[in-house]
């Protein structure tokens, strides 16, 4: 099995934040059709 790059980087995030993320981009995000249905989104910042 090949990892991407964003896995990698996936993986470098605590794992409080990164489970919420994975949630977020594996379950919710498929519903919407449009960026802008989504609302508050955050930038994290600091995360290398």
């Amino acid at each position: 099995m090949l990892i991407s790059d964003s896995e990698k980087d996936l993986a470098k995030i605590p794992a409080k934040d990164r489970s919420r993320i994975e949630v977020f981009v594996f379950e919710e995000l498929e519903q919407y059709q449009r960026l802008e249905e989504i609302g508050n989104m955050e930038k994290l910042k600091g995360v290398r």
